[in-house]
């Protein structure tokens, strides 16, 4: 029949330290052997370098090693010099939420955010600018809002003129605009490549002024 392993229990944690029982071949808490290994805790199969120690080797401090009561106070004493080192408790750390985020075209979108989770996207495609940028570089607008450009607000502005210009192509194509309508839309286009002509230009000034 298999063995399921159990953690060993632990006796104390100092300054930094944990402590565990020993076992007498996985059998009764062993008096005076302790260990910082919590996999070995055997004092029958203990590992080679083991980390185990008796704590009737250490500094008794003037007090009565045969008194379990005593143990504890000595062990932390042991440890305060340096005599014994180990690591801190061994626990099963809980899973740091999950926050997904999906980028498209450039921008990028959350797309699953824990509840209580903050999410904050940097856009790093432009240098810092100063505290008070230019006008004209504050009102490139964009889905009716107006904000600071940055290269991905003027991508996402460019891929919109392409996907229109795109769009009127086909319909002139398949004759499905009229000529009147067409002169308007031409038009548009035209003041929408102006604008972002102009602001190209104004971010090349703010980036190598």
């Amino acid at each position: 029949m298999p063995y399921q392993w159990i953690d060993p229990e632990l006796f104390l944690e100092h300054n930094g330290v944990a402590v565990y029982h020993c076992y007498e071949d996985d059998g009764p808490v062993s008096y005076y052997w302790y260990t910082t290994d919590p996999s070995d805790d055997n004092r029958v199969w203990s590992k080679p370098e083991s980390s185990q120690f008796d704590v009737r080797t250490l500094p008794d401090l003037g007090l009565d090693v045969n008194d379990f009561e005593n143990h504890a106070t000595i062990i932390q004493q042991a440890i305060q010099v340096g005599l014994i080192i180990g690591d801190l408790v061994v626990t099963d750390a809980p899973s740091p939420p999950t926050v997904k985020i999906e980028v498209s075209g450039g921008v990028a979108h959350v797309v699953e955010q824990p509840p209580g989770v903050t999410v904050e996207i940097v856009d790093l495609d432009v240098k810092e600018v100063s505290a008070e940028p230019t006008a004209s570089v504050e009102t490139l607008s964009e889905n009716g809002q107006t904000g600071f450009l940055t290269l991905t607000r003027l991508a996402n502005r460019l891929s919109y003129i392409i996907t229109d210009l795109n769009g009127l192509i086909s319909a002139v194509v398949n004759d499905e605009v009229t000529p009147a309508d067409l002169a308007g839309k031409f038009t548009d286009l035209a003041l929408k490549l102006e604008k972002a002509e102009q602001a190209v230009q104004e971010l090349g000034d703010v980036f190598w002024r």
